[in-house]
């Protein structure tokens, strides 16, 4: 368009393979989100407190940085480890490390997930307050939200709610067993993009 690109931010890399070699300036943005994403091995961590920091495994430091340096150049992503090997942890550590950002966070799981989620935000993450929203007494527990940093909900109850739930300002959005989305033309996946 008039002699400029236009393309989002998450083809910054492909784009830098193909474009790269024609800039000799590098100081425009997409061309410094290159370094921001590239870690070193055993990169830890930034901005965690002692006890989760200590708690946290190498290869799940590793983890919390990369969700950082994805957040960092304004990325979603996709954390995908084997089952038990701690992305709810590093997901909390990571959320945590935000913390100073302020804002709420919705937390999407089956239901089955939703009090464990509950229970891992109090041990991992004490100083985060969180609520379910489950049940049939939803609408009393709306009124508590301005209480709490971290809301849980079902992808279900999300989809009953949407219209209560997209009037909130969430800063992040934690899709637990994400594949729920995975088919574009589903309720549950148009919800979630609302």
């Amino acid at each position: 368009e008039n002699g400029q690109f236009r393309f989002s931010r998450n083809l910054s890399l492909s784009m830098e393979k193909v474009l790269g070699k024609y800039f000799s300036s590098k100081s425009a943005d997409w061309l410094q989100i290159k370094e921001q994403l590239l870690l070193d091995e055993g990169t830890k961590a930034e901005n965690l407190r002692e006890e989760i920091s200590t708690t946290l495994r190498p290869y799940q430091q590793e983890g919390v940085a990369w969700l950082q340096a994805m957040h960092k150049v304004q990325f979603n992503c996709i954390l995908a480890d084997e089952m038990g090997l701690g992305k709810t942890i590093q997901t909390l550590a990571f959320l945590e490390s935000r913390r100073s950002e302020g804002g709420k966070i919705l937390i999407l799981c089956p239901k089955s997930l939703t009090e464990n989620w509950a229970n891992e935000i109090k041990k991992f993450t004490p100083s985060f307050s969180s609520l379910i929203i489950s049940g049939s007494q939803r609408e009393e527990l709306y009124e508590q939200i301005d209480d709490h940093q971290v809301i849980i909900t079902s992808y279900a109850t999300m989809r009953r709610d949407i219209q209560t739930l997209r009037k909130i300002n969430f800063d992040f959005l934690v899709l637990d067993e994400a594949q729920n989305i995975k088919n574009v033309e589903s309720q549950t996946a148009q919800a979630c993009r609302l």
